[in-house]
């Protein structure tokens, strides 16, 4: 499905975006006795215990409880969890979202509604795109440590939601949002609350996940192909690895009709650590053109063409699919059990 961009930032949950390539590269005072205070018994929130403090103004009806998704391209500090109400079948049911971030930027209210409550939060909304989009409601408070975010998708937005009867209400929504338990740091008695929150899906990522590890050939193009589909097959270090010279990965896949948009065909993903030589004035029989960072190189072939594009990074904002010389060690390891063998 792909989604009309949103002016909600990092908040946003609708993805999907179409790639047209053949092939890709990238590039205490002195005396005075310890004593126990609420600041130092304070630790980092988890989604369990953010699920608790939601538990205490939500509604309990829930269809899923689960971590919000956090990848490498999530903000610093990025933490939440989700519940869905009404799910089923093929629907995954509305969905409150509730974040904590160090920092983000606002919106611009020209560009969606937007009121102030007062007592430091900040209500947003964007309006139903019919058959397209229902809407969404985003309350913020600006904290001491960071930005809470508070999401309401699912319910068809037509206007000022203050006017409007959500499920959950607004105001219910509100209180949620100035619960000050919902911070980076919290209480031990939170943390301790979310370990007994109930039907909990998990869902929490392992900060080990989002390590950088060296791409090889094999994963610098399975974790790219990986994400777009299932019609391709891993087929061995990409020839072109010899025009980026050393220091170099590149790997091949071959892509079937079904990988739209350049299906039946091959794919190259290669990564190098500066931008060749060559790309100052191209290579002989090719065509360069750049724009800005980026940089075009072709060449026709019979009732085909072969296409390199070449950047400082290349991925897509909201389904992360990055050609690189480093990756996620999780997405690493994902690339190696969909294509084993050597490389």
């Amino acid at each position: 499905m792909t989604a009309r961009p949103s002016s909600l930032g990092h908040v946003k949950i609708l993805r999907g975006v179409a790639l047209a390539l053949v092939s890709v590269l990238a590039v205490a005072g002195c005396g005075d006795r310890p004593t126990t205070t609420a600041v130092a018994a304070e630790q980092a929130i988890t989604p369990r215990a953010i699920a608790a403090v939601m538990l205490d103004h939500l509604p309990p009806d829930t269809t899923r409880r689960e971590a919000t998704y956090v990848d490498e391209t999530s903000p610093r500090g990025y933490v939440g969890a989700d519940f869905r109400y009404d799910g089923g079948g093929e629907s995954d049911g509305d969905l409150v979202r509730v974040t904590l971030q160090r920092r983000s930027q606002s919106p611009s209210c020209e560009d969606v509604g937007c009121a102030d409550l007062g007592d430091g939060v900040k209500l947003y909304w964007e309006e139903e795109v019919p058959e397209e989009d229902p809407g969404i409601v985003v309350l913020v408070r600006q904290l001491d440590d960071g930005v809470l975010h508070v999401l309401l998708a699912g319910p068809t937005i037509t206007g000022d939601p203050r006017r409007q009867e959500l499920k959950p209400t607004l105001d219910a929504l509100t209180d949620l949002v100035t619960d000050r338990r919902l911070a980076l740091r919290t209480s031990a008695e939170t943390i301790a609350a979310g370990r007994e929150v109930t039907d909990w899906e998990g869902g929490e990522r392992d900060p080990t996940d989002l390590e950088q590890v060296p791409n090889d050939d094999r994963t610098v193009v399975t974790g790219f192909v990986y994400g777009w589909g299932d019609d391709w097959s891993y087929v061995g270090p990409a020839p072109g690895k010899k025009q980026l010279g050393a220091g170099s990965v590149g790997g091949r896949a071959r892509v079937g009709p079904d990988f739209g948009p350049v299906g039946p065909g091959l794919i190259d993903a290669l990564a190098a650590p500066r931008p060749p030589d060559w790309l100052e004035t191209c290579l002989p029989r090719y065509q360069c053109w750049s724009r800005g960072p980026s940089h075009f190189v072709w060449r026709a072939a019979m009732g085909a063409a072969g296409c390199f594009l070449f950047g400082q990074s290349f991925h897509d904002r909201d389904e992360p699919l990055s050609v690189g010389l480093t990756t996620t060690r999780s997405r690493y390891e994902q690339a190696k059990v969909v294509a084993p063998g050597p490389g």
